[in-house]
């Protein structure tokens, strides 16, 4: 019986109309019905914990009303993020500022007439604290 981790936080930010949610789910392929039922109200659903790998198709993940997801993968067993970003709203993935010390997509939002980055990233339990000095390098480099 597979035992759904439970949403306990899930962040919403409202800028100029559009929702933004996150949530860390143990395995997207597993919980998307709860995705599907939960966060759909969201214009751009950021998840971490993704569990994915490349034997699994984009088809297979996909969302009613959206692109299909970005995705950086890990595997199977741990890590991974993904962006899903309604059919609503124009966007660039961002692939430049991506990292090769830390798992983060980002994605450039053209909403309202304003360009913002939507980012997530995936930070394992045990990373040290070189970990935020990558991250703050990657987000100031030019």
């Amino acid at each position: 019986m597979l035992e759904l981790k439970p949403i306990l936080v899930q962040t919403i930010l409202n800028f100029e109309s559009i929702i933004i949610g996150h949530n860390n789910v143990c395995s997207l392929y597993l919980k998307l019905d709860v995705i599907a039922a939960e966060m759909l109200e969201n214009d751009i659903i950021a998840i971490s914990e993704t569990h994915l790998e490349s034997s699994i198709d984009n088809d297979q993940i996909s969302l009613t009303c959206f692109h299909p997801p970005l995705r950086r993968d890990r595997n199977r067993y741990v890590g991974g993020v993904a962006l899903y970003i309604s059919k609503n709203l124009h966007f660039t993935y961002r692939s430049d500022l991506e990292s090769t010390h830390i798992v983060i997509l980002w994605a450039e939002i053209n909403a309202c007439g304003k360009k913002f980055l939507v980012g997530v990233l995936y930070r394992p339990p045990q990373s040290k604290v070189e970990y935020w000095d990558h991250f703050q390098t990657d987000v100031h480099k030019e």
